[in-house]
């Protein structure tokens, strides 16, 4: 986008620069969040500047999926695997993002359809998170098979699936607040996975009333992140996560400034 001044400060994680432009820096996050990291609409985008283009690469992209799903899928799982991929944007949209059966379709059981959500992983279409019960090492062995978010391959293309139209940005609607932090979370899963390197869970207690957005271990430290589209520093989740298993450091990502206070440290959406 020739924004290379923009870049720079990142790079040398300039604080003071970044916040003096953390305008441009939401204005073109907002403009991730619609347009995605798929390499064609990227370019066309970075090229024309046109929202509605971007629109109609995407649709295009999302039937080629469709196809693909049709073409080389199993026989005898296609509607299954279809079904999943439909309530996907669904799922994501809803306040609990934990993958739920019955919204594929009423007494639906985890086993008619569990080899469908793989299908969709193995083929690089989704992404699962799974719940953890404690967060201790290792990881995997606190892991709750039964219970996982799934989410999709890109930010954009999700955007597309739950109705994201090019006027919600050019009206100056804010997007952050429409879809429910869907593709917030979306974005910061993103953000993590390009990384590599860790395995990303996300924690509830065992009453489901606490949640943790994700939770990875980076071989040093378990560090909790909780991911908001708001600014919101009293998070009653994070805070109680914190008293019950004090972790050296714990991340809160929003659209606030950067900074540490005790063992949370604050970063902005627009730094990952």
């Amino acid at each position: 986008m020739k924004k290379d001044y923009l870049a720079t400060a990142l790079s040398q994680k300039d604080y003071d620069r970044i916040e003096c432009n953390k305008a441009e820096y939401i204005e073109y996050l907002k403009y991730y969040f619609y347009v995605g990291g798929m390499p064609q609409a990227v370019s066309c985008f970075a090229e024309k500047k046109d929202f509605y283009e971007v629109w109609y690469i995407q649709k295009e992209i999302l039937e080629s999926y469709e196809q693909d799903i049709l073409k080389y899928s199993p026989r005898g799982i296609t509607p299954k695997i279809q079904s999943v991929w439909s309530v996907l944007p669904k799922q994501l949209s809803k306040e609990k993002k934990k993958f739920v059966y019955d919204l594929l379709q009423n007494g639906a059981r985890a086993k008619d359809y569990v080899t469908s959500v793989f299908w969709l992983m193995d083929s690089g279409l989704a992404y699962m998170v799974n719940r953890i019960e404690t967060p201790e090492r290792p990881l995997y062995a606190y892991e709750d098979p039964k219970a996982f978010k799934l989410f999709a391959i890109d930010v954009g293309l999700l955007g597309h699936l739950l109705g994201l139209q090019p006027h919600t940005l050019l009206d100056g609607n804010d997007v952050f607040a429409v879809f429910n932090e869907a593709l917030t979370q979306q974005f910061v899963l993103q953000e993590m996975t390009a990384n590599g390197g860790v395995k990303i869970y996300y924690y509830t207690n065992n009453r489901g009333a606490s949640e943790i957005e994700f939770v990875v271990d980076d071989g040093v430290r378990i560090m909790p992140i909780e991911v908001s589209a708001k600014l919101n520093l009293q998070a009653k989740s994070l805070k109680v996560y914190c008293e019950k298993y004090n972790p050296e450091i714990a991340v809160r990502v929003n659209l606030g400034e950067y900074g540490k206070e005790n063992e949370v440290m604050n970063v902005p959406v627009y730094m990952l």
